[in-house]
């Protein structure tokens, strides 16, 4: 660039009526010119503005966004590390406090999945992938409309996407390759210290989410490692029962229980009623009374609970309850 063109771009960046002097041609379109250039800057403007604070927020769009990541990496921090795939209710079901540990840091108390049955863990799998890779919430494969943390993650991640390109005339332009594909005319010192800032916030946000995804990701491995094993064992169940049937099927004579399943059934009986601390079959009324009293003290969701006993108070009410309807088990 020689020096008269680098005098009259440096004048542009402090003189905006600049280019109307150095305009060749007519009074008029040298100042239609001004006009245009005018114009196209207040869109750019216009545009980021929208961008960056719209939504009604008491501060700009990254800087709330910056704060919701905070929360979500505090909630994954706390609680991922506590949950255990061999309790996979826990996963799957919201929690009651808000904040947690001696600094009481904020918490999102979604569970961290949505409902999905056992054997589509191996799709469920793809889908969160595909998602994540699509930057679309809405290919999350979770019945249900309830959110969880893969919802809020994936929406964040939806978020900054859509924040991120800019709408005509600056098609093509994105917010992570400002300021250097910033328009020539555009030029402008504190334009570009402004870019800056916002696109060190912005590329922050996204190393953060991924960080997210990571560790989420990490985490609910472990859960469907343990799901695969439950498939596979009920699979092999299945084939064992499967053999045994052909077997039965193969003798002759009616078919009964043998003595010793018998057995077991009263067996289990009793053991049902001890465990609800009867000494004899009790009324209907009786029966429902212990177990809300019971079910009161061991529910997983209370302090003290315990999903294991809980798990065995629930099916010992349900066999004595369908004992004494004369149902079958």
């Amino acid at each position: 660039m020689d020096k008269k063109h680098l005098d009259l771009k440096n004048c542009i960046e402090t003189d905006w009526f600049v280019g109307a002097i150095h305009f060749d041609g007519l009074v008029k379109d040298s100042l239609k010119f001004v006009i245009d250039q005018l114009e196209k800057k207040q869109n750019f403007v216009a545009q980021l503005q929208r961008k960056l604070c719209s939504g009604g927020r008491d501060s700009d769009r990254l800087t709330h966004m910056g704060r919701e990541v905070k929360e979500l990496e505090n909630t994954l921090r706390f609680r991922l590390g506590i949950l255990q795939p061999e309790r996979p209710a826990s996963w799957f079901r919201t929690i009651q406090r808000k904040d947690f540990g001696p600094f009481r840091s904020p918490m999102l108390v979604a569970p961290v999945f949505g409902d999905y049955k056992l054997e589509q863990v191996k799709k469920v799998q793809a889908d969160i992938k595909l998602a994540w890779g699509n930057c679309q919430t809405s290919l999350l494969p979770f019945d249900g409309t309830r959110g969880s943390l893969w919802h809020i993650l994936l929406a964040k991640r939806e978020e900054l996407s859509r924040l991120t390109a800019f709408e005509h005339p600056f098609d093509g332009l994105k917010l992570e390759n400002l300021p250097e594909e910033l328009p020539s005319d555009f030029e402008s010192r504190s334009l570009r210290a402004f870019l800056i800032n916002v696109r060190n916030e912005y590329l922050s946000i996204v190393d953060r989410l991924q960080l997210c995804y990571d560790q989420l990701w990490s985490a609910s491995e472990r859960l469907w490692r343990y799901q695969e094993t439950l498939i596979r064992q009920s699979d092999s169940d299945r084939s064992r029962k499967q053999r045994t049937s052909r077997q039965q099927q193969g003798t002759n004579g009616a078919q009964r229980k043998p003595f010793s399943r018998e057995l077991g059934t009263a067996y289990a009986d009793i053991l049902a009623m001890r465990y609800m601390g009867f000494d004899e079959k009790p009324d209907d009324e009786g029966l429902k009374k212990r177990y809300r009293e019971m079910a009161k003290k061991y529910h997983p969701d209370r302090e003290g609970g315990s999903e294991e006993r809980f798990k065995k108070l629930t099916e010992a009410y349900r066999r004595l309850s369908a004992k004494r309807a004369g149902k079958p088990i």
